[in-house]
């Protein structure tokens, strides 16, 4: 699976939402998936993740 390329903007908005204390679990889990997506980590990485 290749990367996402996000842009800095959307990987700034990824990362505070990842590190929110008031954003609903799901949006969060979301959030994490996408940045390991951009970060090229494996299918089996992220299903484990």
């Amino acid at each position: 699976m290749g990367k996402m390329n996000l842009t800095e903007a959307e990987r700034e908005e990824l990362l505070s939402m990842q590190r929110s204390r008031t954003m609903a679990v799901g949006q969060v889990r979301r959030a994490r998936l996408i940045l390991l997506l951009d970060e090229g980590a494996s299918r089996g990485a992220i299903i484990h993740e």
